[in-house]
């Protein structure tokens, strides 16, 4: 789920330019969509410790007590990667243009890294578009700093977020440079 704060022209009481003065003109915090909610999750776990319990029981009262063993083994398995995958779900990405810097900070499981920070003057953003799948990948670009943003949307969303930011730097008085690259269609229509 992405919010997003348009962009907007602030004008600070001094008379002075929003990027002269350090004001937030635009602020992304970008998390991965997660389509299980924790009651969901519960349901899930709940209904794969069932089946496995019903699985078990039935090979057990065949006389195969070590099959029961392996689905039980298969059931710990599988809660396991579900929990590992939900726990790697746990991230962010918030992007801001803050007077003439663009700050770039993630969170991830382990913490945050350190806030990268980016000068609004020069800076180049790369759409990777692809005609059959839409915006993969979002680059920005500064002299030999390269770095992807926007890894947890989806296509249609990376493209109105590289719509909204691109605005949003022009506002402030440093208009990017859009580069796309297209890769060839793999889908012939």
């Amino acid at each position: 789920m992405t919010s997003l704060a348009p962009a907007a022209a602030i004008r600070p009481a001094d008379g002075s330019s929003a990027a002269e003065s350090g004001a937030v003109l635009f602020d992304a915090v970008i998390t991965p969509h997660r389509s299980l909610g924790e009651r969901g999750f519960v349901l899930l776990l709940a209904a794969v410790a069932l089946v496995s319990c019903a699985i078990q029981i039935a090979f057990v009262a065949l006389g195969a007590w070590m099959a029961g063993a392996f689905v039980l083994f298969d059931a710990v398995f599988l809660a396991f990667a579900i929990y590992a995958c939900r726990a790697d779900m746990d991230r962010s990405e918030r992007i801001a243009i803050r007077g003439a810097t663009v700050v770039v900070a993630r969170q991830g499981q382990r913490g945050s890294a350190g806030p990268e920070v980016w000068p609004a003057w020069g800076l180049a953003i790369e759409c990777r578009d692809d005609p059959d799948y839409g915006c993969r990948n979002l680059f920005l670009l500064h002299r030999s700093r390269r770095d992807e943003i926007a890894r947890d949307l989806s296509p249609a969303e990376r493209r109105d977020f590289l719509a909204a930011f691109a605005a949003a730097l022009s506002v402030a008085g440093f208009p990017p440079r859009i580069t796309t690259v297209t890769a060839p269609a793999l889908l012939v229509r």
